[in-house]
């Protein structure tokens, strides 16, 4: 300026003269905002720096006019001053050398640093004039600015989401051009922050970045600057209310002292963007240790301040925000690109092409419209790709990879490849989704409502698809046993498409749907119990079921102390969910239950409700199979369906269950149509080759007597599970012992049934292994082959639970084909014997195992020559399962009753007074059955043979 000036025949001096008083004059305007700054603005460094403050201003700093202290902190002193040798305005920061130079080590490195930052230049970044050192102190010198920092921006006057918007879109910017430079920041917060009168927003302090992956400063490194002063943060925490000064804005990286990169920039970003957009610290605190806490566990307090602010910015703010760095968006290049979307302004821009065209008839509008919006709509939503990528990329897949093959498993390195080729696609399906959503606002086709109602949907896909991914990449065997579930079972994006389903209703402000509307604090609080619940859902797919009880439960707790009764009511389904899948305690499941259908009901929550009845329908139908009940449950369960406006996922529910309750009580063919109907809904939503449709197959070949049919039905179930887990999975080989269980011929049926036990053995699948033992078994006991089903009753019995009834038939079994000696060996169950031949009121297959079990005794009574005894037993069997007859499932139920019809036919044959007609007419109807497979039951053909 000096040097323009004398060019000009001005007067140097005298233009320096000038330049001094308008300097003079704007530090007199910084230092008074500074004054009218309130108390929430105050710098904890500054308040907790015991160290006397550098309060003299010295008259110069090399060939820079010292004019007055702007203020200081507690790393250094501002200074406002006049550069002579260039003649301009600058600030001069002055840090502490009691702090940073100790030992010289810092110094030189905050050197090195400076100088670096000082070759960045953008816009939106305080230049660094010079860095240097005068005496034993280190300055930098930056550019002057006039106007307020950042913190103070916001409290002086309301601001809009868009003006806040804009502010962070330059300081990303900013930061994005700091990081290519290969720094950090490392105290991104507001008062680092100058939004220029000019309009240009600032970021200052580049005098502290860090050099990324280079040297680093943790809180060990400083520790003795800290922790004697915790008492002083404390009271200023509480103080200050919810600004908490620099550690508020810290990374959990700087909490645990680790390596900071840009992501731990990124993370402080995303604290002020939160408390700019809400109106309140997202880890609101009133100690450090509290401050710390909140941090590292992902503790995120909901908004303060009702508002429009549009879903996708708190959804931004909340990725920032995530524990994990690979979590986070990508770079603030893509967060910079979001925070700058303007979807309304990319319609006009749309819309005003099309109207340029109009002279051209309707036909060349329409097509200029389709046109211009799909290139001015894809460009305004780019960035899709970016956004997942930071959930699941290369890092990512490589470390699945490595938990899934660490477990050792045989079958890991196929199921891994699986898993990941799920998760691909998964990532790319939302990333198309997300695209489309942005497109379809872009083109006019949905409001802003509706913008952020899909995009908050699909956002809350992203977190469960992250929690899916987090907890792979840190899998162990339990996990990788159940992967192919968590990934299947993840959320649906198409429902995100539906403008009239529940994934989307969810997320449209109350005021457009007319209901009561929540405060935004209670709806925050709801979607945050919300993303619980979900997390809880994924850890019991996970098999990790003590923590899934353990969520859900502190869900319901808070949602119920805070008076929030449909996350009460979702807290307390979810629970029972869980406790079903494992059938863990029907009592308190039904509890759980009945409490969820009476808050849903009077909410109304009609899906909730609906959901509440159907499940309470399948606990109760189970027990009785009672008719009434069902079909008053289901009655009252489609109602609210119809209630809500429909619901596929729960009507597929209710008529699942509905076929399974009609299956237990015997009726079967409502069984098998509710079951079909089932069937094709979830192939309709999910596709034919979901998992979902597993159970559904299952069921629906227990009711299909046609053994092609049958079969056809047993091979679309094994090839569903052969594509989502691979053929040597446990659940895989699971679906092929189900088959096997239903081939007729009880010698083939063996006969698989030898090859797939082992392999489950093998495996370590203790318990699916001990119910396929047990199944051959009974097999091999049937057609005679007694030494065969002692061995398989045995290793049934090493892997069987506990409480689980067919031990105690194994054991009968056992005492039967065994050796002598075997019954005392074995020992009995009483309880178990009881619970079992307690089954008079019961459904059909608990009165199928009584009767087996009386078969066994009887038998045994046989063979000790207690003839009375034997046909009592055995007269006990018989009217069970004539009893049953037309409701139970055939097969199992048609071998049961030739073989105790056998034994009573020797039973009686072989008494003194023996009723020689009944013993025929037994022995024929026996015989009919043993001659479909003559080879397989000879033995037992050659016995009859004799009466």
């Amino acid at each position: 300026m000096l040097a323009r000036a004398k060019a000009a025949g001005e007067d140097p001096a005298a233009e320096a003269e000038r330049l001094r008083a308008e300097c003079l004059a704007r530090v007199a305007a910084a230092k008074l905002r500074v004054k009218t700054v309130d108390v929430r603005e105050t710098d904890v460094d500054a308040e907790i720096d015991s160290t006397p403050p550098d309060t003299l201003v010295p008259p110069r700093l090399g060939h820079y006019e010292i004019v007055d202290l702007l203020g200081q902190g507690g790393m250094g002193v501002v200074y406002a001053a006049f550069d002579e040798r260039l003649g301009r305005n600058v600030a001069i920061k002055v840090l502490h050398g009691h702090k940073w130079d100790a030992t010289g080590r810092r110094r030189e490195r905050l050197l090195r640093e400076a100088q670096a930052m000082a070759r960045v230049s953008h816009p939106n970044l305080a230049t660094v004039h010079e860095v240097g050192v005068t005496g034993d102190q280190l300055y930098v010198a930056m550019e002057f600015i006039s106007g307020p920092t950042l913190e103070r921006w916001l409290v002086t006057e309301d601001r809009s989401w868009h003006a806040v918007a804009d502010v962070f879109r330059q300081i990303a910017e900013g930061l994005s051009a700091l990081h290519e430079a290969g720094l950090v920041h490392r105290d991104i917060k507001p008062s680092n922050v100058i939004v220029g009168d000019d309009g240009w927003v600032k970021v200052l302090d580049l005098g502290l970045v860090g050099v990324d992956g280079g040297e680093f400063v943790s809180l060990e490194d400083s520790a003795s600057d800290w922790s004697s002063s915790l008492s002083q943060v404390d009271q200023l925490l509480t103080k200050t209310g919810d600004r908490i000064g620099t550690p508020a804005y810290m990374s959990p990286e700087q909490f645990s002292g680790e390596r900071l990169t840009p992501a731990s920039d990124i993370f402080s970003f995303s604290v002020a963007l939160y408390e700019a957009l809400h109106g309140v610290h997202p880890f609101m605190a009133e100690t450090l240790e509290e401050l710390r806490d909140n941090v590292v566990s992902g503790r995120i307090a909901p908004p303060f301040i009702a508002g429009d602010v549009p879903a996708r910015l708190t959804v931004l703010a909340k990725q920032g925000l995530a524990l994990h760095p690979q979590r986070r968006p990508a770079s603030m290049e893509d967060i910079a690109n979001i925070l700058g979307e303007d979807p309304t302004r990319v319609r006009r821009r749309v819309l005003r092409a099309v109207g340029g065209a109009t002279a051209l008839g309707l036909a060349v509008v329409a097509g200029v419209f389709a046109a211009g919006g799909l290139d001015a709509g894809e460009r305004a939503c780019e960035g899709s790709e970016a956004i997942i990528s930071a959930t699941w990329g290369p890092e990512q897949s490589l470390a699945v990879r490595d938990a899934v093959d660490s477990t050792g498993l045989s079958y890991a390195e196929p199921l891994g490849e699986r898993i990941i080729r799920a998760l691909d696609g998964y990532a790319g399906a939302w990333a198309k989704a997300h695209r489309q959503v942005c497109l379809d606002h872009a083109q006019g086709r949905h409001s802003e409502q509706l913008l952020d109602a899909r995009m908050a949907c699909l956002d809350r896909r992203r977190q469960a698809f992250a929690g899916a991914v987090e907890l792979l990449t840190a899998a162990d065997r339990e996990v990788v046993d159940h992967a192919g579930e968590i990934v299947a079972e993840l959320p649906r994006l198409d429902a995100c498409d539906d403008l009239t389903s529940p994934s989307v209703r969810a997320y449209i402000p109350d005021t457009l749907l007319a209901a009561a509307p929540l405060d935004t604090h209670a709806r925050a609080v709801a979607r945050d119990l919300e993303a619980q619940l979900d997390h809880a859902e994924l850890l019991a797919r996970a098999g990790r079921i003590d923590d899934a009880l353990e969520r859900s439960a502190s869900v319901a707790e808070v949602a119920e102390s805070m008076g929030l009764d449909e996350s009460l009511a979702r807290a307390l389904l979810c629970e029972a969910r869980v406790r079903m899948a494992v059938s863990l305690d029907r009592e308190a499941t039904a509890r759980l239950l009945s409490r969820a259908r009476v808050l849903s009901t009077r909410g109304p929550y009609p899906l909730l409700a609906a959901e509440a009845v159907s499940r309470q329908m399948y606990l109760r139908g189970l027990r009785s199979g009672a008719s009434e009940v069902v079909m008053e449950d289901a009655e009252l369960a489609d109602a609210w369906i119809d209630q809500a406006g429909g619901s596929p996922e729960v009507e597929a529910l209710l008529l699942n269950n509905l076929g399974a309750v009609h299956l237990a009580g015997g009726r079967r063919a409502e069984a098998r149509t509710a079951l079909q109907a089932s069937l094709e809904l979830k192939s309709e939503l999910l596709g034919t080759t979901h998992l979902e449709l597993a159970p559904t197959l299952a069921n629906l070949s227990l009711l299909t007597e046609d053994p092609d049919a049958r079969e056809q039905l047993h091979a679309r179930l094994v090839a569903i599970h052969h594509h989502h887990l691979g053929p040597e999975h446990p659940q895989s080989i699971d679906a092929e012992v189900f088959a096997a269980v239903l081939v007729e011929d009880p010698a083939r049926s063996a006969d698989l049934l030898a090859e797939l036990c082992p392999r489950l053995e093998a495996l370590g699948a203790r318990v699916s292994a001990g119910e396929c033992n047990f199944e051959k078994g009974r097999r091999d006991f049937a057609r005679r082959a007694d030494g065969s089903a002692r061995l398989a009753f045995e290793a049934a019995l090493e892997g069987l639970p506990a409480e689980d009834s067919r031990r105690e038939l194994a054991r009968a079994y056992l005492v039967v084909v065994g050796a002598p000696g075997d019954a005392d060996r074995l020992g009995v169950d009483e309880d178990a014997r009881a619970r079992i031949l307690a089954a008079s009121s019961q459904a059909w297959w608990a009165l199928n195992q009584r009767a087996e079990l009386l078969l066994l005794d009887g038998t045994k009574s046989l063979k000790a020559g207690d003839l009375e005894r034997a046909e009592a037993e055995l007269e006990a069997a018989l009217a069970d399962l004539q009893r049953i007859r037309d409701i139970a499932q055939p097969m199992d139920h048609e071998r049961l009753l030739a073989l105790t019809r056998s034994a009573l036919a020797r039973a009686l044959a072989l008494r003194s007074d023996a009723d020689v007609e009944r013993a025929k007419a037994l022995r024929d109807t026996a015989t009919t059955y043993f001659m479909r497979w003559p080879n397989t039951y000879a033995l037992a053909l050659i016995e009859l043979h004799d009466i």
